[in-house]
């Protein structure tokens, strides 16, 4: 595997829960409870609205580093196109993008440094590394998206990043996307996503892509990331109370799943016989919640 050295900077993570929360959106489309030998079986279907979150921002640059194409760094937000899909969407916002790939420049390498911390608390840091022809000298003229693990040494502030996955992308006609796995990185709902020592830039390479691709080349344009990212995620509570209770009183004492296709399911105890009220509280995020109830009898 190839490495990279670079000088990454040990960061403390914030954790700002309402910055990142998604507009309202969550709908329970469906619920039901059954009742069984020695369990109550729930289940229901939800859908999610995510807006994307802006993590930087940065104005048009009117000198733009000596105009050289697809080096005017704009923005940059996060989001999850699919929110019951395990994957994140990175995107650079480009001023001067070319309206063709094949006009952005092949030295040219697009990365964003990230801090995942999942709320174990067990930070990592990865770079997402990307550049319009993986091979030029192959004449493979792919654009290319990779992810790079990074450890650094908190002593000296200087660390290796190694290559550990091919991701997939596009290069548009306003910026870069990037699909990044939630798994990949361990970002796994409530998890936050900050500045690396880097943020994000477009700089030259070492060499031809897919020879060199030196990280450390000379920045043309950076963009800071001033706000943190808490990674949204569906989420299932479930209780069940004697019958009469309201809704927003029943203890929601168990978790269920929920499936890449919005349906989820959860298990309660059976309670002692008569009437019941079986509760759920479905979530996208901390400010982003429904809750629906239904009457079952034992």
């Amino acid at each position: 595997m190839r490495k990279i050295t670079a000088s990454l900077a040990v960061s403390t993570v914030i954790l700002l829960v309402a910055s990142s929360a998604s507009a309202a959106g969550t709908t329970i489309e469906s619920f039901g409870a059954t009742v069984g030998a020695t369990t109550i079986n729930v289940s229901g279907s939800a859908s999610f609205v995510d807006e994307p979150f802006l993590a930087a921002v940065d104005g048009t640059d009117p000198t733009n580093h000596g105009k050289v194409p697809a080096t005017d760094l704009t923005s940059a937000t996060i989001s999850r196109p699919q929110p019951t899909a395990n994957s994140l969407r990175l995107n650079i916002g480009v001023g001067n993008m070319p309206p063709v790939a094949a006009g952005v420049p092949v030295v040219l390498y697009y990365i964003w440094n990230i801090m995942v911390t999942p709320p174990s608390g067990d930070a990592r840091e990865y770079l997402v590394l990307a550049n319009r022809a993986s091979s030029a000298d192959a004449g493979n003229t792919d654009p290319d998206f990779k992810l790079w693990t990074c450890v650094t040494d908190p002593t000296t502030g200087t660390g290796d990043c190694t290559e550990t996955a091919a991701l997939t992308g596009a290069f548009t006609e306003t910026g870069i996307d990037v699909n990044l796995p939630t798994n990949v990185i361990g970002a796994v709902p409530g998890s936050t996503i900050s500045a690396g020592g880097d943020n994000i830039g477009v700089i030259t390479g070492g060499g031809a892509p897919g020879v060199g691709e030196a990280y450390g080349g000379f920045f043309l344009d950076q963009i800071t990331v001033i706000e943190d990212y808490v990674v949204p995620g569906p989420t299932v509570q479930v209780g069940v109370a004697p019958a009469g209770t309201a809704a927003g009183d029943v203890t929601l004492s168990k978790a269920g799943t929920f499936k890449t296709d919005g349906t989820f399911t959860a298990t309660l105890p059976r309670p002692e016989a008569g009437g019941h009220v079986v509760a759920a509280r479905v979530c996208y995020t901390a400010a982003d919640c429904v809750l629906t109830s239904t009457d079952v009898t034992v």
